[in-house]
């Protein structure tokens, strides 16, 4: 016979069980609060010890059970038809998750299975017609992070459709395309995101353009993109190339022979005069050779003079460089041609 402590332990074990139970679905449930809120997967069931606690609303697409009266087994004679692969015994221990696919070739449905210890919860999905975000705790964590970044980020399936996007990517959209949902008209076409990696949005106030740097990441089969503003950097490479055009066409007219090196000491920008006066051919001077490569070049066609030890005239060379970043370097050279 029973007696009321072995009842009172008996009530003590099922309180306790569905409290972890409990705990485990809010603790899903918990990132969502810092992003945009989502339901509950559509087909999902979860189990303590093998005994069904929960399930969702849409368990009745796939195989309708009720908590508390049914058992993994229950589940699982249903699904191994369709799945295989599906355990007849609920996983438990180290926390972990296994993904199976169906042996219906005519359906992309599959089964997450995640388990904590002795609770384990089945999700059913279709990728091609649900987002699987809400199915992976590592692309929930990864989409919580990027909630509160102040650059665009957003995810979409393999097909360029939108599957989420945090308030900076919803905030740009307003400014490109005013009181269009992200839905209908994409802030990046999908194709153009493919064949370039910078890529420019105009604003619909302004009619000006911003330029973006597009990067994107694969986790599991979506497609992770965050745009990082480079519009300040654009408009300073196009000043740039400005300036040196503007160079170009000046010096283009000098009687003088002008070669200028950048930073990395290569031949950024010469004149025509340069190549009547120093013989160097124009395809040499357009590869952009060092100074040195320079140098040497002039010495070959006798547009220097001979020096009378190669090794000290390579060091002098190397003094000139650095003089010469000084804008303190200057000298005059007499050459066998009678040339100054």
């Amino acid at each position: 016979m029973i007696s009321a402590f072995d009842i009172a332990c008996i009530l003590l074990a099922i309180l306790a069980s569905g409290s972890v139970a409990y705990l485990w679905l809010s603790h899903e449930k918990t990132p969502d609060t810092a992003a945009p809120k989502e339901s509950e997967p559509k087909i999902s069931y979860l189990f303590d010890h093998g005994v069904l606690q929960h399930a969702s609303d849409g368990i009745g697409e796939f195989c309708a059970l009720e908590p508390g009266f049914h058992e993994w087994s229950d589940l699982y004679d249903f699904a191994v038809e369709m799945f295989p692969q599906f355990p007849p015994e609920p996983k438990s221990g180290i926390a972990g998750s296994q993904y199976i696919s169906s042996s219906d070739t005519t359906t992309s449905r599959q089964i997450k299975i995640s388990w904590d210890q002795h609770l384990c919860r089945i999700v059913v999905f279709d990728p091609d017609k649900e987002d699987p975000l809400a199915e992976t705790d590592s692309r929930t964590l990864l989409r919580c992070l990027s909630s509160g970044l102040s650059i665009p980020v957003w995810h979409t399936n393999k097909a360029g459709k939108i599957l989420w996007s945090n308030n900076a990517c919803h905030e740009l959209h307003e400014r490109v395309y005013p009181g269009q949902p992200c839905s209908a008209q994409p802030l990046f076409d999908p194709v153009r995101l493919e064949a370039a990696k910078r890529i420019s949005v105009r604003i619909a106030s302004t009619q000006k353009k911003e330029w973006y740097e597009i990067t994107n990441i694969e986790i599991q089969g979506v497609l992770c993109y965050q745009a990082i503003c480079v519009t300040d950097l654009v408009r300073a490479e196009e000043a740039r190339r400005n300036f040196v055009q503007t160079l170009t066409k000046t010096f283009a007219h000098l009687s003088i022979g002008l070669a200028i090196f950048d930073r990395n000491n290569q031949l950024a920008l010469f004149n025509p005069a340069l190549v009547d006066l120093s013989s160097l051919d124009a395809e040499f001077l357009s590869s952009r050779p060092t100074l040195h490569c320079f140098f040497d070049r002039l010495r070959e066609n006798r547009k220097m003079p001979e020096p009378k030890n190669y090794t000290d005239w390579r060091l002098a060379i190397s003094d000139l460089i650095s003089a010469a970043h000084d804008g303190r370097y200057e000298e005059t050279w007499s050459i066998d041609t009678g040339q100054t």
